[in-house]
């Protein structure tokens, strides 16, 4: 499909960004690399196409039509390349969040609902749940007895559909009670997986600890962990295991696997990997990546930078959301600190006639390597004081005696 001088519908030629389409062959979504391959003007199907006047649609982005009240047109069906519509096909058409919560990492995500029960007493958390008429089954996520109704999950291996005044059975306790009302997801097989932009990202970076004599931009460390949703790899993801992206050449070496979030967490990443993309291991095992937003950044090689960020700007206002204390002085919004391997007397009065702003304060530190020899007589501490000058006598020719003709004393304090 495609390929030079094709054009669609509307009479435009058919390009478009190599890895950022979603291919539908009759309303089902294609998976890349293993269902089709893709250049930036055409798309090769692995296995040929059987039925005719099949529908192909290529999309480059979504532009959806919604209510005035911003919920998505969900249509009841898609019409095929013979003209017919398709109305139930087992795709999942539409997610409604009810309540979207708040948190700090990614939560575990199921289809389910809600069963309001005559009595919630006696059923536990985690326990499964069956209809005794329609044997539907799903899992306790959460017993709210003020409103008499059980929060179900469905996993993919849930089936059935429950009904209203059938007898539902936990299976653990063996409690029985009366569905009054049932709310909670129908149909088989669906995983579903959370995935956000913001929890768990790198939102800002605060330097403690600048640093000093660098000869080169500072890059990210191999050791930075980055994270990854996938779809269910074929073996099993073990720690330092090598990962391939087949399109984009990218390695990295495996450091845990979340089975239950599908959540992949890597390090040593050398490239980037591409969204949907197929990656390898063990030479024969691969999965599918869903999506994947890795941090990168680089130090600029120059002569400052803002160290500890929380003093800039409102932070240290007693009624700032995120108030940090200021002690008018070294931690201020109007100070910072020159670290150099210099004290600062020797650098104070050129810096404040060259460089120094009307209205801050700046402070010296000296950056200082140290090194210990490996042949250390004692660890013991004995302070001492070296008086270099000569003594002066109150009486003469104290030392007339003495063979020594001038005195420099040498006093030991003893801890």
């Amino acid at each position: 499909i495609g390929g030079p001088g094709v054009k669609d519908k509307n009479g435009n030629y058919i390009i478009f960004n190599d890895y950022s389409i979603d291919v539908y062959l009759d309303g089902i979504l294609k998976t890349p690399t293993l269902e089709y391959t893709w250049q930036n003007d055409r798309v090769v199907f692995v296995t040929a196409m059987t039925a005719q006047n099949s529908l192909v649609e290529i999309y480059t982005e979504y532009q959806r039509v919604t209510y005035e009240d911003g919920s998505t047109i969900d249509y009841d069906g898609y019409i095929d390349g013979n003209g017919d519509t398709i109305v139930d096909d087992g795709r999942i058409r539409s997610i409604l969040i009810r309540d979207g919560g708040a948190f700090r990492e990614i939560p575990k995500v199921y289809p389910g609902g809600y069963l309001y029960v005559t009595s919630t007493t006696g059923f536990e958390v985690g326990e499964v749940v069956t209809g005794t008429t329609s044997t539907a089954t799903g899992s306790i996520l959460r017993i709210d007895a003020q409103n008499n109704r059980l929060i179900i999950k469905r996993l993919d291996t849930d089936t059935g559909v429950f009904v209203k005044d059938e007898l539902l059975t936990g299976a653990t306790t063996t409690t029985e009670t009366t569905i009054t009302q049932t709310k909670v997801t129908s149909g088989t097989g669906a995983k579903l997986f959370a995935y956000s932009d913001t929890a768990g990202g790198v939102e800002s970076i605060n330097i403690q600890d600048q640093g000093n004599k660098f000869n080169y931009d500072g890059v990210l460390s191999g050791s930075s962990y980055f994270p990854m949703l996938i779809k269910t790899p074929s073996a099993n993801l073990t720690r330092d295991l090598v990962i391939t992206g087949t399109l984009s050449g990218t390695t990295a070496k495996v450091v845990s696997y979340n089975a239950d979030k599908h959540i992949l967490t890597y390090r040593d990443l050398d490239g980037c990997f591409y969204p949907n993309e197929k990656v390898t291991f063990n030479a024969v095992d691969s999965f599918y990546i869903l999506r994947t937003n890795s941090f990168d950044g680089r130090g600029l090689y120059a002569g400052e930078g803002i160290v500890e960020e929380q003093m800039v700007g409102d932070y240290g206002t007693v009624n700032a959301a995120q108030s940090r204390i200021q002690d008018g002085k070294f931690y201020q919004s109007h100070s910072y600190v020159i670290k150099v391997g210099e004290s600062i007397n020797k650098w104070r009065g050129v810096v404040k006639d060259l460089l120094h702003p009307a209205g801050h304060v700046f402070f010296g530190e000296v950056a200082l390597e140290n090194s210990i020899g490996g042949n250390i007589a004692s660890s013991r501490f004995q302070p001492t004081i070296i008086m270099v000058m000569e003594p002066v006598l109150s009486v003469s020719n104290a030392f007339a005696n003495s063979l020594r003709t001038s005195c420099k004393p040498l006093i030991l304090f003893n801890d």
